[in-house]
């Protein structure tokens, strides 16, 4: 698979519309969407480093991490943070059937309405699987209708940055300066990093932040650029 054909699919098939290759000619051909899931762990620090850079973020976390402590989230929205949907219970959807899934985009709907307020989940644009899984033959096509239903576009990654994979499968990284070399090295015009709220992921994100930030590049959210909201 060449590498436009792979960012494309990364995207959502958005990034078809928005670059025609990804050659890198100048600093500002450069922009990075920092992705980060999950929402355990590190939430302040990451949040607080991320605010202190003045460098957005788009977060995929899910329901019932948001409802534990909606303040934490409401605060990221209103700096300038996205969120995205990463659904409620973050099952693995090809071990559950349609009804379950149903349900869970039902709460998590819930959730962020009574958490966060209707006009949040309004703001709302796109949609990351749990662990990547789009389910199985029997409930794929109705969890993508109902991501669609939702408005919601799903995002993908181009780079994982939280767990590499070698002969053995995956791994988390354990040095943060290896997240970094990998990402350096692997620089494109457009680039989507997967991180979650983990250690060394935390440490990672602000070396890729201030790498990048040295280098002139620029950090958006996914929902600021038109093109990934095209069908």
């Amino acid at each position: 698979m060449n590498r436009r054909l792979f960012t494309k699919l990364c995207l959502g098939g958005a990034a078809s519309m928005l670059i025609a290759d990804d050659t890198i000619n100048n600093k500002r051909d450069v922009e990075i969407f920092l992705t980060v899931d999950d929402g355990w762990n590190y939430k302040k620090t990451i949040l607080e480093m991320a605010n202190h850079y003045k460098v957005p973020l788009n977060l995929f976390i899910i329901g019932k991490v948001i409802e534990q402590d909606p303040k934490i989230w409401q605060d990221a929205m209103d700096k300038g943070h996205m969120l995205g949907s990463h659904t409620y219970n973050h099952h693995k959807l090809s071990r559950i059937d349609e009804e379950t899934i149903a349900t869970d985009f039902k709460q998590y709907k819930k959730c962020i309405i009574s958490s966060l307020g209707n006009e949040s989940f309004e703001k709302i644009k796109f949609f990351r699987y749990p662990y990547g899984d789009m389910g199985n033959k029997e409930t794929k096509p109705t969890t993508k209708k109902m991501i669609e239903d939702s408005g919601w576009k799903t995002s993908w990654w181009n780079m994982d940055l939280s767990f590499a994979s070698n002969s053995y499968g995956m791994r988390a990284y354990k040095d943060p300066h290896d997240q970094l070399s990998y990402f350096s090295k692997n620089l494109k015009s457009i680039n989507v990093p997967l991180f979650h709220f983990k250690d060394p992921d935390a440490k990672a994100i602000e070396l890729v932040i201030k790498y990048g930030l040295e280098n002139g590049y620029k950090f958006s959210r996914l929902d600021s650029k038109r093109s990934f909201l095209k069908v």
